[in-house]
């Protein structure tokens, strides 16, 4: 193996014998150096023995990277051991001085920690240090071939060091351009915002301008509005005044207007009241004693008295005297009067009103064609019409068109009560009641009369739910807005089972329960239930 064309293991040893042997040509070499040169000599001799046995470890690796290892390496040796020699060889006391310093230094040097092609990771000190080690070596007397080698590191880090401090130069200029760029920018900047400040000025003149344009226009916007204000208050003032004139007009002619009817239209109190609804009675013949239908007497009344004795009322129309006594003091004071009777073909009452009414005039005389509630729906819609404004004839004549709108109905418990009044058969009323039947007594809306319809078996609460499921699908056109259930006396858990099964079937706005009066109860008996509503 060789290093820049010298064999390790003979040529440098006869280098150091050639050092030895020209003591002349290196003025005041001594002893000592002699006796240094041999140890040096040793050194190498020693370094080039453990290079040489570790030959076939470094064998394995790359040829380049084992050429350049081992150089390294070894020149690094090399050098060091010249430079130690080369330092001892001094001539002068000073220089002895010297040539120990350096040669301290040196002997702390090992070149081989380094890596010459890339010394970026040299501390700067470090570098600078390793920088006056190697010039010391190189100015040492040491051959060329070493010298070289000692050149080529040296020159590597002088290399390094300059691009270091061109850096640093680089960086320097770099700051001083940036300041200048700063600067040159806060010039700028300076400008911009002067600019942006007299541009900003401007536009607040001119905001100012126009803000004063719109103050103005605003200002006659308002008084604007404030005119416009005062002559809107003005109509509206008019308007209402208008508006109450017409209801205090529509008011006065409605008031014009009096709603009565037969006690047999069964309303409740509430809906009397809601329509100012005036009654007459008629009249209830008991064990030869006169009583005043919902007056004088009571259903409950007439059923215990059957019980007792076996005794049923009869009953009476209103006569004509009666109904002129009913109706003139209206009439004698300016009004009309709308009266709504019981079916004519259950009672002469529509007749003899028919006859006061033409003797005294003013007088709107409606046959319900029904009787109970059945009649109520029709003195529910002549109280809606005079709430409305509608006049006495205009709301006659719809009412006499609504009668075939009207629908009523009953289930009977027993037909005693049908038959003791005459209006059923022993045999019918016996069958019925051995077969535990329990007809429906349909009205006519054509004429009021009544006829027998659908014959229904098993218990009251049955019957009833099933009899309520046909008359609505009987029906489909019902209105929702209003329906009756009228009994003539029976337990409120009927009440609420007929109840909840008109809510089963339709959604109804409003559900009114009444009692039968004197009048229809004496004929049906107790226990008698039936739903009453109008189709569209």
């Amino acid at each position: 193996m060789s290093i820049n064309g010298v064999n390790q293991n003979t040529d440098i040893q006869k280098l150091l014998k050639l050092m030895k042997s020209n003591k002349g040509a290196n003025v005041g070499m001594s002893k000592k150096v002699d006796a240094r040169m041999t140890k040096e000599g040793s050194i190498f001799a020693k370094t080039v023995s453990s290079t040489s046995n570790n030959k076939s470890n470094v064998a394995s690796t790359n040829n380049n990277v084992q050429a350049r290892t081992i150089g390294n390496v070894q020149s690094a040796n090399v050098a060091k051991s010249i430079s130690n020699v080369s330092t001892t060889s001094s001539t002068s006391a000073s220089t002895k001085a010297q040539g120990s310093t350096s040669s301290d230094r040196s002997e702390n040097l090992d070149l081989s920690n380094y890596d010459f092609d890339n010394l970026t990771s040299v501390s700067e000190t470090e570098l600078k240090q390793l920088k006056s080690e190697l010039t010391d070596l190189k100015n040492s007397n040491i051959p060329r071939f070493f010298q070289n080698d000692v050149e080529k590191k040296l020159s590597k880090v002088k290399s390094e060091i300059t691009k270091r401090n061109a850096g640093e130069t680089k960086k320097d200029e770099a700051a001083q351009e940036s300041n200048k760029k700063d600067g040159e920018s806060s010039k700028t900047d300076a400008q911009t915002s002067a600019s942006q400040s007299s541009s900003a000025a401007s536009r607040a003149e001119q905001g100012t301008s126009k803000m004063n344009q719109s103050a103005s226009k605003m200002k006659s916007l308002d008084s604007k509005m404030k005119s416009d204000e005062k002559k809107l208050n003005k109509n509206m003032k008019t308007a209402q005044r208008e508006i109450s004139k017409n209801e205090k007009q529509m008011e006065k002619e409605s008031a014009k207007i009096i709603l009565s009817a037969d006690s047999t239209c069964d309303l409740d109190t509430e809906l009397k009241e809601r329509y100012h609804v005036h009654y007459f009675p008629l009249h209830i013949i008991l064990d030869g004693h006169d009583y005043k239908d919902g007056i004088d007497i009571t259903p409950e009344e007439i059923f215990q008295k059957y019980y007792d004795e076996k005794i049923l009322p009869k009953t009476a129309a209103v006569n004509v005297a009666e109904y002129i006594d009913h109706f003139e003091p209206w009439v004698r004071a300016g009004y009309e009067v709308i009266h709504i009777n019981l079916g004519s073909s259950l009672s002469s009452a529509y007749q003899n009103c028919c006859i006061a009414a033409e003797e005294l005039g003013h007088v709107h005389v409606i046959d319900s064609c029904s009787l109970s509630s059945g009649t109520g729906l029709l003195v529910r819609d002549a109280g809606e019409m005079i709430r409305q404004g509608m006049s006495a004839d205009a709301i006659a004549d719809v009412l006499r068109q609504r009668t075939e709108k009207c629908h009523a109905s009953f289930i009977l418990d027993t037909l005693t009560f049908l038959h003791a009044g005459g209006r059923c058969s022993s045999v019918a009323a016996l069958g019925a009641n051995v077969l535990k039947l329990k007809p429906c007594i349909e009205v006519n809306n054509a004429d009021g009369s009544m006829k027998v319809g659908k014959k229904y078996r098993g218990s009251l609460d049955k019957v009833l739910v099933k009899y309520v499921k046909d008359q609505l699908a009987a029906h489909p056109d019902i209105d929702p807005s209003f329906i009756f259930i009228t009994h003539s006396g029976i337990a409120a858990e009927y009440i609420h089972l007929v109840k909840e099964a008109l809510k089963a079937e339709k959604d109804f706005a409003e559900i009114h329960v009444t009692t039968a009066c004197c009048t229809i109860s004496s004929h049906c008996g107790p226990n008698t239930l039936g739903i009453l509503f109008e189709t569209k």
